[in-house]
């Protein structure tokens, strides 16, 4: 693993009088895949909301390689691909127009890698409207990755997508930690976390009750069996 890459520092969040996060203290380095847990209402989709620049803090410093993201959004903005738990998708387009907006033309086999592993070559010409909700899921997914971004923030992607393609994707973000690229995931499937996340964050109301290595948390269930096997039916279990 590389330097630290994505930082955060003290960070908090409020909606109202609501405390959503609180005092977050991570470190993203190269080659990592993060993966965060939690039961529902845990914050886990405000946590990545942030990291994707698309919420705002009310404390604390995203940092990426020692400055604060703020200083520069936009050059940050342009290193990250960001697939939100919400399908973001422009209806009225296809798919090929969909792809198109957001990727860049310049790297054509890359593009054509992510359309078959996605399984999306015989909807190219499909608006998006007229797609299930899985199909759907798979161009969001596309949308996010199109552009091969250096940071890769993942919400729940993999919701209502066929398990051949859920490992397909898995594997192409593995190959993408080993090039260097720093990925922070969301999801219930508790064996994609087991299969490609070298780290795991465990939020609980708010705040991290486990940062580390996946190879520590057997160590740390063991200490917290009763928090986190409460956790886990909240979210399905290993």
């Amino acid at each position: 693993m590389g330097g630290v890459v994505l930082e955060f520092i003290g960070v908090g969040k409020r909606y109202g009088k609501k405390t959503i996060l609180n005092n977050i203290n991570i470190e993203i380095s190269d080659g990592d895949i993060v993966g965060v847990i939690g039961g529902n209402g845990a914050g886990k989709s405000t946590l990545l909301s942030l990291a994707a620049s698309a919420s705002k803090q009310d404390k604390g410093n995203i940092c990426i390689d020692g400055k604060d993201i703020y200083k520069d959004i936009r050059a940050y903005r342009y290193k990250v691909g960001y697939v939100p738990q919400k399908i973001a998708l422009f209806e009225e387009l296809t798919v090929k127009d969909n792809l198109e907006f957001w990727g860049d033309k310049k790297n054509k086999d890359y593009n054509e890698k992510l359309i078959s592993i996605l399984n999306l070559e015989e909807w190219m010409k499909r608006k998006v409207k007229a797609l299930s909700g899985g199909t759907k899921r798979r161009v969001n997914i596309a949308v996010g990755l199109m552009k091969n971004p250096k940071i890769i923030i993942m919400d729940e992607p993999m919701v209502g997508i066929e398990l051949g393609i859920k490992k397909n994707v898995y594997s192409l973000l593995e190959e993408m930690a080993m090039e260097g690229k720093q990925i922070l995931l969301s999801t219930h499937e508790m064996w994609g976390i087991e299969k490609i996340c070298n780290k795991i964050i465990i939020l609980k109301e708010g705040s991290i009750v486990y940062y580390g290595n996946k190879k520590e948390i057997e160590e740390w269930c063991m200490k917290e069996e009763k928090l986190f096997g409460d956790m886990l039916c909240e979210i399905g279990g290993f």
